[in-house]
């Protein structure tokens, strides 16, 4: 697997291959749609984005993807497709589908850390990290009701559904280990 960190060195290798469908994945927030647009642009791709493909506010993705419409599309179009969007790798599964180039987004702290390792690279039962991540978020959101003064409800403190899609599309397809070549995008902290 290549590592790269600068979109020109991925536009290089693009232009050197007659790729026809290239994925591009990472979490939400990665930068998957700028690079999926300034890369279909220089190479004169059509760019899909899953999200426009999506029953809005439904809290998870690969279950409400409108397939039938989203595999219309990509069967009309002449020209090679650059298609992102959180859990690709599933979406194109559903589809009878896999790419001929993936490239993964990997959102890097100014220390050459990973900022999203913990959620993405889960090492133990997929089940028991949830229900401790659930937990802990529990115990964080009680505590800072109790110092806002507010009443606890714990029935909002979980993992919102598409971050807890997205941690079990990791454990499964681990499409940060199964790219073609990692795309390491340096972040601001916040």
């Amino acid at each position: 697997m290549k590592e790269k960190s600068n979109p020109s060195e991925i536009l290089k290798i693009l232009k050197k291959n007659n790729y026809r469908l290239i994925a591009i994945d990472g979490v939400d927030g990665s930068g998957k749609s700028s690079l999926s647009k300034n890369l279909s642009e220089e190479l004169g791709y059509c760019h899909i984005n899953l999200d426009e493909y999506l029953e809005k506010n439904r809290g998870n993705f690969v279950k409400y993807i409108k397939y039938e419409v989203l595999e219309n599309k990509i069967q009309i179009i002449k020209k090679p497709i650059i298609i992102e969007g959180v859990c690709v790798l599933a979406v194109l599964k559903n589809l009878g589908m896999r790419p001929d180039y993936l490239i993964y987004i990997k959102r890097m702290s100014e220390f050459e850390s990973w900022k999203d390792e913990h959620l993405c690279e889960v090492k133990v039962d997929i089940d028991a990290f949830i229900e401790n991540e659930n937990l802990e978020l529990k115990k964080f959101s009680e505590a800072m009701s109790n110092i806002e003064g507010k009443e606890f409800n714990p029935e909002n403190s979980n993992i919102p559904k598409l971050r807890e899609e997205i941690i079990r599309y990791h454990y499964e397809f681990k499409p940060h280990k199964n790219a073609n070549l990692v795309y390491k995008k340096l972040t601001a902290n916040k």
